[in-house]
C-alpha cells in the first residue's frame, strides 16, 4: 500500500475542515444557550448536536435559531439586538437555496452562494459569541 502524497492528504484536509467548524460552531453555540439559560431563559443546549445529520442538520439550524430567540425574550436579560438573528437566517437560507441549485447546475453561481453563506456564517458566529458575553454573568 502507497502512502497519501501530497494531494490526497489536501482532499483530507478540505474534506474534514467543515466538520471541524461545524463541531466548533455548535460547541460554541451550546455555550451561548448555557448562558442563556443561566440568565433564566430555556434554550436548547445538547440538541445542536442534531447539526451534524446531515440534511436534517440544514432544517435543525432554523429551528435552533427559533428556540434560542425564543429563550432570549423570555429571560430576565432579554435580546440585546437581532443581527445574530437576521445573519443566521440569511446563512442558512443561502445554504438551502445552495443545495436546490446545486441539484440543477453546478456553475459560477454557487461558488458565488457558497462564498457569501460562508461570510454570513462566520459574521453569525462572532454575533453568537458576543450574545454569550452579553448573558454571562458580570463579576
Amino acid at each position: 500500500m502507497e502512502s497519501f502524497s501530497v494531494w490526497h492528504w489536501l482532499i483530507v484536509f478540505l474534506a474534514l475542515t467543515p466538520i471541524i467548524l461545524i463541531i466548533f460552531y455548535i460547541m460554541s453555540f451550546r455555550r451561548t444557550a448555557a448562558a442563556v439559560n443561566a440568565a433564566g431563559g430555556s434554550a436548547p443546549v445538547n440538541s445542536a448536536w442534531l447539526l451534524l445529520i446531515p440534511v436534517f442538520g440544514m432544517i435543525w439550524f432554523f429551528v435552533l435559531l427559533i428556540q434560542l430567540r425564543r429563550a432570549m425574550k423570555n429571560s430576565a436579560v432579554g435580546e440585546p439586538d437581532n443581527q445574530w438573528w437576521v445573519f443566521g437566517m440569511l446563512a442558512g437560507s443561502l445554504s438551502v437555496i445552495g443545495v436546490i441549485f446545486s441539484a440543477f447546475s453546478a456553475d459560477l453561481l454557487n461558488i458565488l452562494l457558497l462564498l457569501v453563506q460562508f461570510i454570513f456564517a462566520v459574521l453569525h458566529w462572532i454575533k453568537v459569541v458576543q450574545l454569550r458575553k452579553h448573558f454571562q454573568p458580570r463579576l
